[in-house]
């Protein structure tokens, strides 16, 4: 088989802010009518932001089709994800071996697949250690850096010294607004993301859960080629890649 890229850069266009609707659907397409017309066997669409497709994808197609980072509901086409939920659950079950019972968190919006799924993995960490979820911890944000920084000054007036962020980029902010304040992270502030980002060029280092982006990637090849070779049938599967906790020790979540 041959491989056959095409970009939409639909994140440089609209970047998180998907009320284009119609135009973003344009371009999907206007994208696949043209990868149809050079008669290629498969496609994998990859989304910009984990979200459901099905109004996107409405065409009917003969032929196999896989989504990475997204789903479509109601029809037929198996989807790749991020495991969102134990990726948080490992770095608050990280957070929460460094002695604290008191976790501030600095959200994506509140509308998101990725904030949903990774609340409920801080809450399954916090419900085996027997903490109550606390709503009034959880600070929402558009995943910007400028957001953890604002994000990280509203805890801590709360008295909260130990904060999960949702993405590093909001954790770089953390890091920023702890350099304006005097404060050392890891030892005053406890931190820890997602991403894998800037996780080692920081100082500390940053702990973190790094994105299985290659794992993803390769999954999801070797499911159009099953789709293919007629070894596997063309299902609403959704298959969850888990990404591994970077960092861990002597890093921005204290120590242990």
């Amino acid at each position: 088989y041959n491989f056959m890229l095409g970009n939409l850069r639909i994140y440089k266009k609209y970047g998180n802010d998907f009320s284009y609707h119609q135009e973003f659907k344009n371009h999907l397409d206007q994208e696949l009518s043209m990868l149809r017309a050079k008669q290629v066997e498969g496609i994998i669409y990859v989304s910009t932001h984990s979200r459901d497709l099905s109004e996107m994808l409405e065409q009917d197609y003969d032929m196999p089709t896989a989504v990475v980072y997204g789903f479509v509901n109601g029809k037929d086409i198996p989807s790749v994800v991020f495991d969102d939920e134990s990726a948080a659950d490992a770095v608050v079950t990280r957070l929460l071996e460094s002695g604290t019972e008191q976790i501030g968190v600095i959200a994506g919006e509140k509308n998101s697949i990725h904030t949903v799924e990774r609340l409920l993995g801080c809450q399954r960490a916090l419900f085996r250690k027997n903490i109550l979820y606390n709503p009034e911890l959880v600070v929402y944000g558009d995943w910007s850096r400028e957001c953890g920084y604002e994000g990280a000054g509203q805890l801590l007036s709360q008295g909260i010294h130990t904060i999960f962020s949702m993405n590093d980029d909001m954790a770089v902010g953390i890091y920023d607004y702890a350099d304006d304040h005097g404060l050392i992270i890891g030892q005053d502030l406890l931190v820890a993301g997602i991403g894998n980002k800037y996780g080692d060029v920081l100082r500390p280092k940053l702990t973190t859960v790094e994105m299985p982006l290659f794992e993803m990637g390769r999954y999801a090849g070797n499911l159009i080629l099953d789709l293919l070779e007629k070894r596997k049938d063309c299902k609403n599967d959704t298959y969850k890649i888990a990404g591994q906790l970077r960092n861990a020790q002597n890093g921005s979540a204290g120590k242990v």
